[in-house]
């Protein structure tokens, strides 16, 4: 098939086919990406309101260091242990953030050069420059060979 309508418009196959790359791409852009939860543990119970309720982290190794006797050095080696941890979850996160983003550039840079080439596809076509910026790809990439 050369080609087939659109919003009343022909749609060229090349067209069509550039759409359903365009498509591919966003959908493994959605793939990359931080876990929803990579995060949480550093933000659960750490509002003041914690302290007294004896929820903070912080606190808790603090008082369990105390109650088993535990001088002020014991004391300060557990809460530098605790805090020692979180360093490195923040740093992982941080680490895993930007391999995210380095993945994303290339992908980032074709779905640029084919939004392109759907344009002046499109534009060859006869399409005036409103209904090619408002295109949607979904339903242009739809049913491509």
């Amino acid at each position: 098939m050369n080609g087939a309508f659109c919003g009343g418009r022909l749609v060229p196959s090349r067209a069509r086919r550039l759409a359903a790359e365009l498509v591919s791409l966003c959908e493994q852009d959605r793939q990359l990406g931080l876990h929803p939860d990579a995060l949480a543990l550093l933000y659960e119970n750490t509002d003041r309101s914690s302290i007294p309720r004896r929820t903070s982290l912080v606190a808790g190794v603090m008082i369990d260091a105390i109650r088993s006797g535990g001088d002020e050095p014991d004391v300060e080696a557990a809460i530098l242990a605790v805090l020692q941890e979180g360093h490195w979850i923040i740093h992982r996160a941080f680490v895993q953030y930007g391999a995210v983003c380095y993945d994303r550039r290339e992908p980032a840079v074709r779905v640029g050069e084919l939004g392109q080439q759907l344009a002046d596809v499109l534009t060859a076509a006869g399409w005036p420059p409103r209904a090619v910026r408002g295109v949607n790809v979904h339903e242009l990439g739809a049913g491509a060979s």
